[in-house]
């Protein structure tokens, strides 16, 4: 849903169990619920398009780490869950070869760690165009001073470098002090 949308987010229980014999439809269902969780639609809406425009959809969401499909079963462990060892072959000659373990996540401890991780939202509510560059100024650093002062005071910035004095102008020799360059381009607001 676009930000700003008026309509109305789909919720869904927060576990959703789908059982039943096999050959029921479980795990193709399965793609219909994941879908209308992301989406954030309601899962009539989803049952009602193309199976194989929400499968793709599904199979993107899954690529770009959305979605994770896990089918339990009776020898489904700890290792392949939260963390496990995994044999490697150290070399692919069969004569020396070397068998050594590495840990390995499982698919709930990779989710955790996605989950963990901040999400930045792709909307641009704040106006500003995709490619803006975005600059940091100083004031002669934190806190009280006089160049901060009298910025204010005078409801302005000074941008350049305080080595090269208080007039920074085209012909200023920028070849001194590793070569900075003052910022000669503004725009007025």
């Amino acid at each position: 849903m676009g930000a700003g949308s008026n309509e109305e987010k789909a919720e869904f229980s927060k576990n959703i169990i789908l059982y039943g014999p096999p050959g029921t439809g479980k795990t193709y269902h399965t793609v219909n619920y994941a879908v209308a969780i992301i989406e954030e639609k309601p899962l009539e809406e989803i049952f009602a398009e193309d199976y194989t425009a929400v499968k793709n959809r599904f199979n993107q969401y899954k690529k770009d780490g959305l979605i994770e499909f896990i089918t339990f079963h009776q020898s489904y462990g700890y290792e392949e869950f939260i963390v496990g060892i995994k044999p490697v072959c150290s070399t692919d000659d069969e004569e020396t070869n070397e068998i050594s373990y590495e840990i390995v996540d499982g698919v709930f401890k990779k989710i955790c760690d996605r989950a963990s991780m901040p999400v930045i939202s792709k909307s641009n509510d704040l106006g500003f165009s995709e490619n803006s560059s975005v600059w940091k100024v100083s004031l002669a650093g934190s806190g009280d001073n006089p160049v901060r002062r009298d910025c204010m005071e005078n409801n302005y910035i000074r941008i350049g470098f305080d080595e090269y004095g208080e007039t920074i102008t085209e012909e200023t020799d920028f070849s001194e002090y590793g070569g900075k360059n003052a910022l000669n381009a503004f725009i007025l607001c």
